[in-house]
């Protein structure tokens, strides 16, 4: 454990700051619940119809002369040339501009992964890729979850785009909680996460959730099931049953962690130590944001920890409520900046979900937090 740090000044915890309910993937979606088939829930999130395929790549390459009257750059356009005519109204001094030579090219062995905007129906590209690649739409992937939901009876939850609209998700949250001891309890969403673009892997995720407070749970462990790239719809039937059977198995696991969690005390002093390791001080020369988030992230998260928040006065002082303080404040304290631009809130949702790569110190923390805490 690192020495204790300098504290920064003291800020009052708002009321707004403690408790935000809407979770990361709540967030992020186009869609959250009240579907009653798969099919309505994509409709709803925009996640149908994509068609997502490849179209060769070509480059713009620029020539000595107009591609129409063959005119060289700089030279005013023959008389009738249709790229030399103006628009009505505008100011156009007939000179041929790089720009009316250009050529298109084919790049060999490269491709553009297209989609179809499903607000306007006009192709937009999402990716580029080195072979033609097809990847297998989020609607014929969730087969898998109109299997969870006949066989347990799940609800549909959130679901959206993913990846600047590489990939999609959608989900479903099981019937059954998690139970902590009588005085908590996380429900539990399996996430399905198609990746539309190379390079990455589609796969079913087991997310707990303490809904009380809208905070993602990171367990770690044996969380996610890997989907097969083969387009199988009775593949996607036993990918179904093995998500369910992961999602029992983690869930068991995850209930003995948090039991032993809620049954030991933690002291001030200990949750102080985790707090200077996952949210060391900045330093007094780093900007003025960095250091306000630094101080109400930690006030939050002691205000938590010590149950002045009706939501953790059940938990508090135990290694369960810090984990849950840590967490809760984590994903929940923005700052004013991020708060304000939906493009960062999404941004930062999509991080405190998934992470972006392994330095991603959001996901970083939230990981970080359990092991500190449960080895406290």
């Amino acid at each position: 454990m690192t020495q204790a740090v300098k504290p920064a000044p003291k800020r009052q915890a708002k009321t707004q700051d403690v408790v935000k309910p809407r979770d990361s993937w709540v967030r992020m979606a186009t869609a959250v619940n009240s579907s009653r088939t798969v099919n309505d829930l994509l409709t709803r999130a925009g996640l149908k119809g994509w068609d997502v395929r490849p179209e060769p790549v070509f480059a713009l390459v620029p020539t000595p002369a107009c591609t129409e009257c063959e005119q060289p750059v700089g030279k005013k356009h023959k008389q009738g040339c249709f790229i030399g005519t103006p628009d009505e109204g505008e100011e156009y001094d007939g000179l041929v501009s790089k720009d009316d030579t250009a050529v298109h090219v084919e790049l060999p062995r490269s491709w553009g992964l297209v989609r179809n905007n499903p607000l306007t129906g006009q192709p937009e590209g999402i990716a580029t890729c080195r072979r033609e690649f097809r990847p297998i739409p989020i609607e014929d992937r969730a087969s898998i979850l109109t299997e969870i939901v006949k066989q347990t009876g799940a609800k549909f939850g959130p679901a959206g785009p993913l990846w600047d609209n590489e990939g999609a998700f959608a989900s479903v949250v099981l019937p059954d909680s998690v139970k902590v001891n009588r005085v908590d309890e996380l429900a539990v969403r399996l996430v399905l996460v198609t990746a539309l673009a190379p390079g990455r892997k589609s796969f079913v995720l087991v997310q707990p959730l303490r809904a009380a407070s809208g905070t993602l749970q990171f367990f770690g462990g044996d969380d996610r099931l890997e989907l097969s790239d083969e387009d199988s719809a009775d593949l996607r039937l036993t990918e179904a049953g093995q998500a369910q059977d992961l999602a029992v198995r983690y869930g068991e696991w995850i209930a003995g962690e948090a039991a032993e969690l809620q049954r030991a005390k933690m002291t001030d002093n200990q949750f102080h130590t985790v707090l200077n390791e996952v949210w060391p001080y900045p330093g007094d020369g780093a900007p003025a944001i960095v250091r306000e988030t630094y101080t109400v992230r930690r006030e939050l998260a002691k205000t938590m920890f010590e149950g002045k928040v009706d939501l953790f006065a059940k938990i508090k002082g135990t290694r369960w409520g810090a984990l849950q303080a840590v967490w809760t404040a984590n994903e929940h304290a923005f700052t004013a900046k991020t708060q304000d631009d939906e493009a960062l809130r999404r941004d930062r949702a999509e991080r405190v979900a998934l992470g972006k790569g392994p330095s991603d110190a959001v996901h970083k923390v939230a990981k970080a937090a359990f092991e500190l805490i449960k080895g406290a």
